[in-house]
């Protein structure tokens, strides 16, 4: 997937026809497994797209964080030594929400 979104010429084809789907897919499995079952690579994916697709993405914002932002912040917060992967992805991932789909920047 990664590979994918960063070879993309087509960008608003890419939002409008592959996002939609490929979000609602691995959004929803993220935000409803158990801590362990969470890929970290959900989050890189997250960021890779974000960073490429920057404002088109904007709309998506909302939903992208609402399957992430509590699930991964309440795996981060009780152990700092527990999912180092996931607490990288998760500011990398916020760091290109702000970065990209924020206006005015």
């Amino acid at each position: 997937m990664e590979t994918y979104i960063k070879k993309a010429e087509d960008l608003e084809s890419v939002n409008a026809n592959f996002i939609p789907p490929l979000l609602d897919g691995i959004l929803s499995d993220y935000a409803r497994n158990v801590p362990d079952a969470r890929d970290a690579e959900v989050l890189n994916v997250m960021s890779t797209i974000t960073t490429r697709l920057g404002s088109l993405l904007t709309p998506q914002v909302p939903a992208i964080l609402d399957a992430v932002f509590e699930p991964t912040l309440n795996m981060i917060n009780q152990d700092f030594a527990e999912y180092p992967e996931h607490r990288a992805g998760f500011f990398k991932l916020l760091r290109a929400i702000d970065l990209y789909c924020f206006p005015g920047k």
